[in-house]
């Protein structure tokens, strides 16, 4: 059994994770603003 210390690090080994992760939610975020950055 692996043990993660994030849902990143399951969302990056392709395993069942909570996108609702703060974490997730902050990248996610991040991506939105530099997408719109470079399409302005």
């Amino acid at each position: 059994m692996t043990h993660y210390t994030s849902e990143k690090e399951r969302m990056l080994a392709g395993e069942l994770y909570v996108a609702a992760d703060p974490e997730l939610g902050a990248a996610n975020m991040r991506k939105r603003r530099l997408v719109h950055a470079i399409n302005t």
